[in-house]
C-alpha cells in the first residue's frame, strides 16, 4: 500500500513538472515573435522592445525560466496585460465559480447515475432498462455546444423558467451544470451497469444467493460497493474532458469561471494570463486523479491486499 502511494505520489510529481515546462514554454511556442503577436502586426518597434523587456523576453532561456519557478514557488504567475491585475489574484477570483460548478456536474451526476445504473442492471423492467441504456447512449454523444443552446432554448427563451447567462445566484448555475452533467451521467450509468452485471454473474453472489441471503442485501452490502469503488478512479480519468467541457460550457452561459477568463484572455492575447489558466486546469486534473488513486486504494480492500 505505501508503495503504491508512493509510487502514485512519484508520477503525480513527473507530470506536475511537465506541465510546468510545457506552460513556460507555451510563450515561445507561439510562431514568430510573442511580444509582436501580443501587440499585433502595425505595432511600432519601440513597443514591442517595451513589451519584450517587460516580460522578460529579451532574457536569456535559463533566466527566463529560473524566474519562471522562483515565481511559481512564491505563487507570482505575473500580471495580466489587459487589466494589470496580478494573475493569481484573477484566478482566486475564478476558481471558485468552477469548483461549484464542477462539484454541481459531479452531484448531478451521481444522483442520477446510480439509480438508473442499478435499475437497467437488474433487468427486471426490460422496457425501462432498454429505455435508460437508449438514452444513455444518445446523452452521451452529446457535446456542450449543442446540448447548452438547446437547453437555452427550450427552458430560457421558451418558457423563460432560467436565465441564459451569468453568475449571480443558484439559478445562473443549472443550465451549465445540466449541460455539463447530463453526459457524464449517462457514461457513469452504462459503466455502472456493466460493473454491476459483472459482479452480480460472479460466484461469492452465487454463495449468498445458495445461503439464502436477501436480493436487498446482497446488492446494497456486496454488490454496489464493489461496483462503485472502482468507478472513483474513472470518474477522475475522464475529468479531463470534464474541464475541457467546462471551458465551452462556461463560454456559453457567461459563467463566471476559469473557461471563461481562459477564452477571454485568448481572444485579447493576454498570455500571462492563458499561461495561468492553462496550468491551474492541468494541476488540477493530476491533483484530482491523484486523489482518485488514493481514494480507491483506502477503500479497496482488494487493492490494499494485493500491494502488501
Amino acid at each position: 500500500m505505501g508503495r503504491y502511494l508512493l509510487g502514485r505520489l512519484a508520477n503525480a510529481a513527473v507530470a506536475l513538472a511537465t506541465v510546468l515546462l510545457l506552460v513556460f514554454f507555451l510563450i515561445h511556442l507561439v510562431p514568430g515573435d510573442p511580444a509582436r503577436a501580443m501587440l499585433g502586426e502595425g505595432a511600432a518597434s519601440a513597443n514591442v522592445a517595451a513589451l519584450r523587456a517587460k516580460l522578460g523576453l529579451d532574457r536569456p532561456l535559463p533566466a527566463q525560466l529560473t524566474t519562471y519557478v522562483v515565481g511559481l514557488v512564491h505563487m507570482d504567475l505575473g500580471r495580466s496585460l489587459r487589466s494589470g491585475r496580478p494573475v493569481a489574484q484573477l484566478l482566486a477570483k475564478r476558481c471558485p465559480q468552477t469548483l461549484l460548478l464542477g462539484v454541481s456536474v459531479l452531484l448531478l451526476a451521481g444522483t442520477l447515475a446510480i439509480p438508473f445504473g442499478i435499475f437497467a442492471a437488474l433487468g427486471r423492467h426490460p422496457v425501462g432498462s432498454a429505455f435508460v441504456r437508449i438514452g444513455s447512449s444518445v446523452a452521451i454523444v452529446l457535446p456542450a455546444f449543442v446540448l447548452g443552446p438547446a437547453l437555452v432554448m427550450v427552458f430560457s427563451l421558451a418558457l423563460g423558467l432560467l436565465p441564459v447567462s451569468g453568475g449571480n445566484s443558484l439559478s445562473h448555475l443549472v443550465l451549465p451544470a445540466v449541460t455539463l452533467g447530463l453526459p457524464f451521467a449517462a457514461l457513469l450509468t452504462q459503466l455502472l451497469e456493466q460493473r454491476l452485471r459483472d459482479e452480480l454473474r460472479s460466484d461469492y453472489v452465487r454463495g449468498l444467493r445458495a445461503w439464502g441471503v436477501e436480493e436487498k442485501r446482497i446488492m446494497w452490502r456486496h454488490v454496489a460497493p464493489n461496483a462503485l469503488v472502482p468507478l472513483i478512479s474513472i470518474v477522475a480519468l475522464h475529468s479531463g474532458a470534464l474541464l475541457s467541457g467546462v471551458v465551452v460550457t462556461e463560454t456559453i452561459f457567461g459563467w463566471p469561471g476559469i473557461g471563461r477568463l481562459l477564452v477571454d484572455a485568448i481572444a485579447g492575447r493576454d498570455y500571462p494570463v492563458v499561461q495561468g489558466c492553462v496550468l491551474s486546469v492541468a494541476c488540477t486534473y493530476v491533483v484530482v486523479n491523484l486523489a482518485g488513486d488514493m481514494i480507491q486504494a483506502a477503500l479497496d480492500p482488494r487493492l490494499r491486499d494485493g500491494l502488501r
